[in-house]
């Protein structure tokens, strides 16, 4: 799914973003957190990914949608996948939810 997104964006990650800085992940703000650069416009972004609950409540006060991404997150557990929250910040103040990803657990 991330890489179909990103042949329809016709993007090429490898070329067309630099990293500026990295947070790796800390385990007690469950995220990790990196400022990027688009190079193709030069504009700078943050992203963020870590324990969706976390990332939910950081990009989301809005009760129905924590609720909607809660629903999306206990369905895939419930299909063995372990999930990680995205969200993205153009403003550097407010975060946007956009989306969760999963994996399989290795002992599934």
């Amino acid at each position: 799914m991330i890489n179909n997104a990103i042949k329809e964006r016709k993007v090429d990650v490898t070329t067309d973003y630099h990293v500026n800085q990295f947070m790796p992940f800390n385990p007690v703000d469950k995220r990790t957190e990196a400022r990027v650069t688009d190079l193709r416009t030069n504009s700078t972004f943050r992203v963020t990914k870590g324990a969706p609950h976390i990332i939910r409540s950081l990009a989301s006060s809005d009760q129905e949608l924590q609720a909607r991404i809660d629903d999306q997150i206990i369905a895939m557990a419930s299909r063995g996948f372990r999930t990680l929250g995205v969200a993205i910040s153009y403003d550097n103040l407010t975060w946007e939810f956009v989306g969760a990803c999963g994996a399989r657990s290795w002992g599934s």
